[in-house]
């Protein structure tokens, strides 16, 4: 086995293990909320995990759907609701059609008129780089962990913040939690990088960039709303207030005008092109 393979075996496991921490740990995380009455908070995480589990459900039927009949695509859902937890894994030992996963829900998807695609391997494209066809081959065994990370890390993360920020409650699960669904967020995104750019040199710059991006919000969001307590707040948050002035004054200098320069520049360039 060569080291691309070492590294994308790596990668793989890596994204898996990810994944189930963070979700274990959001779960925690709910049931917490629930013990602290608060509710609000609460519900909406619960809204959150039941959402992840219907959007795999959906992605499950719109990979392997070969019809449209409303009684096939109410079946399959039913069915398939229970295994939602699991979904991830099933899109990931499925992408092998030759795989003893893949046989078994061929012959089980026939009943349903559903039938597992074949093309995915190798593309159409004889002369497609490898890179493309490496790129390709993880969109679609990470498919489920994809979903994860959007309808279900971030959302929860966003959520876990603002309890934090609202409250000024944290603990070292939640920072855990949070640190995790930004880990599993960071390490999907790497595929939706790749997938847009054209050599490994550009992919890892464009990651890397949106990595830093992600990052930064959360700690412009932690340092823009949480207030540290201490008991003499004139001298020992002072340092505190200061830099957060200097660094929101530099949000609206150096950011917002360029933000700004940047979506008309776009829009006019668009409108000339028409």
């Amino acid at each position: 086995m060569d080291v691309a393979n070492v590294l994308s075996v790596v990668y793989d496991i890596f994204t898996a293990i990810i994944s189930v921490l963070d979700v274990v740990t959001d779960i925690i995380i709910m049931t917490q909320f629930y013990d602290a009455d608060r509710m609000p908070f609460f519900y909406t995480s619960l809204a959150i995990i039941v959402v992840a589990q219907l959007a795999y459900c959906i992605a499950f039927w719109w990979r392997y759907a070969d019809t449209y009949s409303f009684c096939n695509s109410c079946s399959v859902f039913c069915i398939v609701l229970p295994f939602a937890p699991i979904m991830s894994f099933i899109f990931y030992f499925t992408a092998d059609r030759h795989s003893t996963l893949s046989r078994f829900l061929e012959r089980t998807l026939s009943t349903f008129s559903l039938t597992i695609p074949s093309d995915y391997v190798k593309p159409k494209d004889k002369k497609l780089q490898a890179f493309r066809e490496w790129t390709h081959s993880k969109l679609y065994k990470h498919l489920g962990f994809i979903l994860e990370a959007v309808v279900e890390a971030f959302p929860q993360s966003i959520l876990q913040l603002t309890y934090i920020v609202y409250y000024n409650e944290h603990s070292t699960l939640s920072i855990v939690s949070i640190l995790l669904s930004m880990l599993s967020v960071s390490s999907k995104s790497l595929i939706l990088c790749m997938s847009l750019s054209f050599n490994w040199k550009t992919a890892i710059f464009n990651w890397l960039a949106c990595v830093t991006d992600f990052f930064s919000c959360f700690v412009m969001v932690s340092f823009v709303f949480y207030t540290p307590s201490h008991d003499d707040n004139s001298i020992a948050d002072e340092p505190f207030l200061v830099l957060r002035q200097i660094y929101a004054y530099k949000i609206v200098c150096t950011i917002l005008p360029f933000a700004v320069w940047g979506s008309l520049g776009i829009n006019l360039y668009w409108s000339m092109r028409l």
